[in-house]
């Protein structure tokens, strides 16, 4: 049946969700297996929330999302976390996943993880015979080369100086475009987006506070750090967050950095000998910005024998 649509001449690109994470196996008995059909799957928070919360079972989940970029960052994280099973590089891997802009040594390990990932993507034979192909699989050939075709973009290596100068001016081009529609960007009103991410323990005015200093200082920084010195050793926009193979790519402008991370713990008064204690650190904004690379290096996808698929 023909009906009439609506024509949007505008589409913006959520690398980050605004939503809090669920447990895809909540709902299931512990003894029972899982087959699991995530639409519209966005950023991988559902993903490394279940294996957080449920590592007992055997789970194969089929992740789909329109976006091809979505893909490319979840698989380039998923294989990020299995390669580091000494958890040596979640600071970087944070870095890659949640920042726009990233320091020389998370850049290193973006490109050479990206160099990796293309040597093995030529084919879904060769992905396949791969050291992931066992536990992250692709539909087709057609999904596996829309991803790499961004992988491609991740990495200036092997480019010419104008290649480079041309990749460079598109980063730039597709971060102006992100800030040319950010809303009050001289507002000194509280932004309480992810708000919901601190719930239950969190109270309004708390939360908004500490929240809208972590969206200034990552909006204006591209950062979440504990002091600004990281901030000024984060030099290169990461394209992870800005390339496309369009150029026509638009980051979302009121995204929270930290929307889709569970946040209560950061409100919670913590016993010393609970493994959620994060040491050395007071409540709130110092706990909220320190939170995030503890919780991805707890998600369990390092030793995790479940199957992703990604179409």
């Amino acid at each position: 049946m023909i009906v009439s649509t609506i024509l949007n001449p505008k589409s913006f690109f959520y690398p980050i969700d605004n939503m809090p994470p669920s447990c895809l196996t909540q709902d299931l008995p512990p003894e029972q297996n899982a087959d699991i059909l995530s639409l519209g799957c966005g950023d991988a928070r559902n993903i490394l929330f279940t294996c957080f919360s449920d590592n007992k079972r055997k789970m194969d989940v089929t992740c789909c999302d329109i976006e091809p970029l979505i893909h490319a960052r979840n698989v380039l994280l998923y294989t990020l976390l299995i390669d580091d099973e000494s958890n040596r590089n979640i600071e970087q891997i944070y870095n890659i996943y949640y920042h726009w802009k990233i320091d020389e040594k998370s850049l290193l390990l973006l490109e050479s993880q990206t160099q990796k990932l293309l040597q093995i993507s030529s084919s879904i034979d060769d992905w396949q015979n791969s050291a992931y192909g066992p536990s992250i699989r692709f539909c087709d050939e057609k999904s596996l080369s829309s991803i790499r075709c961004h992988w491609l973009g991740f990495t200036s290596q092997g480019l010419s100086l104008p290649e480079k100068k041309r990749r460079s001016n598109q980063l730039e081009a597709a971060l102006e475009r992100t800030k040319a529609h950010r809303p009050n960007k001289n507002s000194n009103l509280p932004d309480g987006t992810g708000f919901r991410s601190t719930f239950p323990t969190a109270t309004q005015d708390e939360a908004y506070a500490d929240l809208s200093k972590v969206s200034q200082q990552w909006w204006e920084y591209g950062t979440v750090p504990g002091n600004n010195s990281t901030a000024l050793r984060s030099p290169h926009l990461n394209p992870a967050f800005f390339y496309s193979p369009n150029n026509k790519l638009t980051l979302y402008h009121n995204m929270s950095s930290l929307g889709s991370i569970p946040l209560s713990n950061a409100y919670t008064s913590i016993c010393k000998e609970s493994p959620f204690r994060i040491n050395g650190r007071s409540l709130h904004q110092q706990s909220v910005w320190s939170i995030v690379p503890r919780d991805i290096s707890h998600s369990g996808l390092q030793h995790s024998e479940n199957q992703w698929q990604e179409g």
